[in-house]
């Protein structure tokens, strides 16, 4: 009877030969390969991370699919890193562009009580309303990758 032979997966792959298992590139000082769960394939955290978000609502969002191992959070990976002290993180200020009157204008929008009352301020000096009266906002909203209205 012939007995069968086996190679490991380690050995199989070399460190020269070693690509990323989504988009076939090797590895960067900007993007390393690494090995989020225990199969020998290695990935870019951020080639990981767009693979969770197509595989949204499926197990492969989360588990590999071949050895079950549960992958991290993908936002890590997407969102932009501060590690360094010389360059703090910035918290963004969200900007609402306002048409009116066939132009655009961008205004800074701030959270809470005072963000509002500054918002409406800053509407009612451009569109040169008195301070008594009224008016309403309708908000327009679209996808930042296709622009498509939501």
């Amino acid at each position: 009877m012939a007995q069968a032979s086996f190679i490991s997966a380690s050995s199989y792959y070399s460190e020269e030969d070693d690509s990323c298992w989504i988009c076939m590139a090797g590895a960067s000082p900007e993007q390393p390969l690494e090995s989020p769960c225990a199969c020998p394939r290695r990935v870019h955290l951020r080639c990981l991370a767009r693979w969770q978000l197509q595989q949204a609502g499926r197990r492969e969002e989360t588990h590999c699919r071949f050895c079950h191992a549960s992958y991290g959070d993908w936002r890590q990976s997407l969102a932009p890193r501060y590690d360094s002290a010389d360059v703090p993180a910035r918290p963004a200020t969200p900007i609402m562009a306002i048409s009116f009157e066939g132009q655009i204008h961008y205004i800074k929008v701030y959270p809470g009580a005072e963000g509002r009352a500054r918002f409406e301020a800053q509407i009612r000096e451009l569109i040169q309303l008195e301070d008594g009266e009224e008016f309403d906002v309708e908000f327009e909203c679209k996808a930042p990758d296709t622009g498509a209205t939501l």
